[in-house]
């Protein structure tokens, strides 16, 4: 089943990056998110493509940002 979900999902671009530990700084989160298996954050089962290319730039009034 998780096979076919993988093929539904398409082709994983060459600008993802595995979220994890090597990453030291938003900075260095440069395409989509592609989290560890098991992972059980919201944030992992609820960010999707559209929602990253919407606002993988923004910050917010005080200057954080979204990554």
């Amino acid at each position: 089943m998780i096979e076919r979900e993988k093929e539904l999902a398409g082709p994983v671009s060459t600008a993802d990056i595995k979220a994890g530990p090597q990453l030291k700084s938003p900075d260095d989160l440069t395409g989509f998110p592609i989290f560890p298996e098991g992972t059980t954050s919201l944030l992992s089962k609820n960010l999707t493509r559209e929602v990253w290319d919407k606002l993988k730039d923004a910050k917010d009034a005080e200057g954080v940002s979204f990554k």
